[in-house]
């Protein structure tokens, strides 16, 4: 009765805007297509310690064995599919994957909604253990036919690399974007500052008690889509997109529960140096331990976050040159995030189906090119006959506010 409710509306999935699915060309037909969606909502996966954590499954329609998309993070997913513009929507539409022949598995760490155990400080080893654990579940249902590949965006793209340094036997190939590497360097202390703003909206719009509490019927999840991804959408997006700075203002003004609070006295106060952060390293400098395909993608205007992870991870893993990619896209960021879906489809069609798609062919680094309003290619980043420009602040009129190439001229006291 339970698996029959859940599936009672289907999900709808979005209107595609191919100008946010491909980078700068268009390959063959997928390997699959219109295979349906099929919920199998709160699985339970045995991971360490006797805890399970809550998965929620979603698998074409049509009977078979197909790879599986993991997908982990620290969120609530009890919003995901409705299609609610949410800071933690990163895991794109179930449909898109489905109906071209993947399953996609979402999974609640430890402590969060509905999973067992307690959960530690965030991507700490014990998550990455229970996300390798997640991995060889997911390979061993009988949906699957053994091959996981992982796809997501910020935490969900972050805690890619984190896990595929582990090199589960059952991981092919990643797609992640916006990502960190360096969680001390990237994410609480850029550039020496700490990320204020950025933890104030994060912790308070995702980890309060009533986000951990968050139960919502598939079924309405399902409904909500019909809203959310339908023409009516035209009419409620530009009404948020007005209010969104009081929203803001709103999630800021939360609490997030007690160990969240703890974490970020440490992130913001006590922890100034590595010794003393709790924040855990990152993969950075086990990069080279990472061997399978993978697609890295950042958006050229989100600099003070996730810019210069992809960058680490395309220089220093460990995949071979003709097996990595790099994406840097246009300034644009929209929640929910469905960019790369139909990308990352055509390049796990490849790397899994031997697909002769065009994805071969791509060069490995394509980049947006200003002004010209076009993806360019290139062999490596930086990109070979470019040159390093130094800007500098102006800071005295008429220029202030501006970059300048010359550095300023102190002044005379």
């Amino acid at each position: 009765m339970g698996a029959w409710l859940d599936n009672l509306i289907p999900l709808k999935a979005p209107a595609i805007d191919p100008a946010h699915q491909f980078a700068g060309w268009q390959p063959a037909p997928p390997v699959h297509a219109g295979l349906g969606c099929h919920l199998l909502a709160d699985q339970r996966i045995p991971v360490e310690d006797g805890v399970t954590l809550s998965a929620d499954v979603y698998t074409p329609r049509v009977p078979g064995r197909y790879p599986a998309i993991v997908q982990f993070a620290a969120y609530s997913r009890e919003l995901h599919t409705a299609g609610i513009p949410t800071g933690s929507n990163e895991i794109g539409a179930p449909p898109v994957f489905t109906n071209h022949g993947y399953g996609q598995v979402v999974v609640m760490r430890r402590g969060m909604g509905r999973s067992g155990g307690e959960g530690r400080v965030f991507l700490n080893d014990q998550d990455v253990d229970d996300h390798a654990a997640c991995i060889a579940w997911a390979a061993a249902q009988p949906w699957c036919d053994g091959r996981v590949v992982l796809f997501g965006t910020s935490y969900y793209g972050m805690t890619q690399p984190l896990v595929a340094v582990r090199r589960p036997p059952a991981l092919k190939a990643f797609f992640c974007n916006e990502i960190c590497t360096d969680y001390f360097r990237h994410l609480t202390q850029f550039g020496g500052v700490p990320g204020l703003s950025f933890f104030n909206l994060w912790m308070g719009a995702n980890f309060t008690q009533a986000m951990f509490r968050l139960r919502v019927p598939p079924v309405v999840r399902a409904l909500l889509s019909h809203i959310t991804n339908s023409g009516l959408k035209h009419i409620w997006q530009p009404q948020l997109m007005k209010r969104a700075d009081g929203l803001f203002r709103t999630f800021m003004r939360q609490t997030p529960v007690r160990a969240v609070r703890e974490w970020y006295v440490n992130w913001l106060i006590d922890g100034k140096t590595r010794a003393a952060s709790s924040i855990p390293p990152g993969p950075s400098g086990r990069l080279g331990e990472i061997d399978i395909p993978f697609v890295v993608a950042q958006n050229l205007g989100y600099f003070n976050l996730h810019q210069f992870g992809c960058y680490d991870l395309f220089e220093n893993a460990g995949t071979a040159p003709d097996r990595k990619w790099m994406i840097l896209a246009p300034a644009h960021y929209e929640l929910p995030v469905y960019a790369w879906q139909l990308e990352a489809v055509a390049f796990f069609d490849h790397v899994l189906h031997g697909a002769e798609n065009g994805y071969r062919e791509q060069p490995p680094v394509r980049y947006w090119l200003d002004g010209a309003g076009r993806y360019e290619g290139a062999a490596d980043f930086p990109v070979p006959g470019s040159r390093p420009l130094r800007l500098y602040p102006a800071s005295s009129a008429p220029a202030a506010g501006t970059l300048q190439t010359t550095a300023p001229v102190p002044a005379e006291t």
